[in-house]
């Protein structure tokens, strides 16, 4: 009886971290927290896991790591400021807020649970940034443009289709 009861809180916490593991928000992916020291990321994934890269942003050096998955998928960009992470671009569906919300989430259920002032563009993007949560959503452009969203003039969020979906989610 003993043994079958620390079983289940064994795995009844396992369950809890994994679910920890990819959860967005409170300035954090999974692992992954703003203001981390770059270093500490090998604490928590593996070395064939992580590959530093420049992004070259805005024509400048932007340097970043890919954080990959077991099966060598790209789910986060860790952006760095020198040796911090300033910036975490999601871009897996397996990582949600606790709302439930990841990538491939459409603009209609965002708004159920953010409120967005403005949109925004930046980097060839369009956004919605929730200031309550301190995340960005980025839309699909594509469907956007599929949608006939004209992306070349201003673009009030009542312009943005509701069935829009999430392309990635920024964490700041």
């Amino acid at each position: 009886m003993k043994s079958t009861l620390a079983y289940l809180f064994l795995v009844t916490i396992m369950v809890y971290f994994k679910s920890e593991e990819k959860l967005l928000g409170d300035h954090k992916a999974g692992y992954v927290q703003i203001g981390m020291q770059a270093d500490e990321l090998y604490g928590y994934y593996e070395h064939n896991s992580l590959e530093l890269f420049d992004q070259f942003l805005e024509a400048t050096f932007s340097p970043a790591f890919n954080i990959k998955n077991e099966h060598g998928m790209v789910e986060l960009v860790a952006e760095l400021n020198c040796n911090t992470i300033w910036r975490i671009k999601v871009v897996s569906p397996d990582y949600k807020t606790k709302e439930g919300i990841h990538i491939g989430s459409t603009l209609g259920e965002l708004k159920e649970y953010f409120s967005f002032e403005e949109v925004l563009r930046g980097e060839g993007n369009i956004v919605v940034y929730s200031k309550e949560k301190d995340l960005s959503f980025l839309l699909d452009v594509y469907q956007m443009e599929e949608l006939g969203v004209d992306l070349n003039g201003r673009i009030e969020l009542a312009d943005i289709p509701n069935e829009v979906r999430v392309a990635a989610i920024l964490v700041l």
